[in-house]
């Protein structure tokens, strides 16, 4: 898989983000691309099995019943983005629904280069679909992808995982607006939202919460256990 990688970043930038994260007034947060190396995105593999954690689930039990669907509102030809792809297990349903129709140029964005490698390795051997993996933000690669396209190809852009429920509802708009401005007439954007559920929905997170409290117990005793690194 061909992958256009993010710069290398110095320590020093990575302290000075870090620090005006944690400074700022009001909500503090750090961005999601230092969490994301071979062990976070591992960790996230795993809790999107975790019985509390549905959404993945749920996303590719509806890719897998619409898909057709979805394909047939499509114009064509058409390549696809998929913001955040994760492994990309909830995205074959659209890939072999759409490699049954044309060649296909799947650009999964991720920041985290071991995500894109397990989306290789699980989406790699769909018959007509070529995969070209951006380790970018996701607007930046996303206007990567855009403009390497010619002029009567449309995009399909896929933000599933209702990641839009990460940022606040300010950020959110504006990364929408974002997207749209990046896109053209007859592009198209699938969007997985979670519908709330009051009390159902507090009660999952805090289940959530409290096995996240226990599988980072149980990751510090593995590091605990493992020698220390050659100086």
């Amino acid at each position: 898989m061909l992958t256009y990688t993010l710069p290398t970043r110095h320590v020093s930038e990575f302290a000075r983000c870090v620090r005006e994260c944690l400074t700022k007034e009001g909500q503090k947060e750090l961005p999601s691309k230092y969490l994301y190396d071979e062990v976070g995105s591992a960790l996230f593999e795993t809790i999107c099995v975790l019985p509390e954690y549905g959404l993945t689930r749920a996303d590719s039990r509806l890719l897998e019943k619409y898909a057709p669907e979805i394909v047939d509102r499509l114009l064509f030809p058409i390549e696809v983005a998929e913001l955040g792809s994760g492994s990309g297990k909830k995205t074959r349903w659209i890939l072999e629904a759409l490699s049954r129709r044309q060649r296909t140029y799947y650009y999964p964005i991720e920041i985290s280069p071991s995500a894109l490698a397990a989306c290789e390795k699980e989406l790699g051997q769909i018959d007509l679909v070529s995969i070209v993996g951006y380790e970018q933000p996701y607007l930046e690669g996303l206007r990567a992808v855009a403009k390497r396209r010619d002029e009567r190809e449309h995009l399909l852009v896929l933000f599933l995982g209702s990641t839009i429920g990460n940022f606040d509802r300010a950020a959110g708009e504006g990364f929408l607006r974002e997207v749209r401005e990046i896109l053209r007439p007859g592009d198209e954007r699938a969007l997985a939202l979670e519908r709330t559920a009051g009390h159902s929905t507090d009660r999952r997170l805090e289940k959530l919460e409290r096995l996240l409290e226990e599988m980072s117990e149980r990751l510090k005793s593995i590091e605990s256990r493992l020698p220390p690194p050659k100086s």
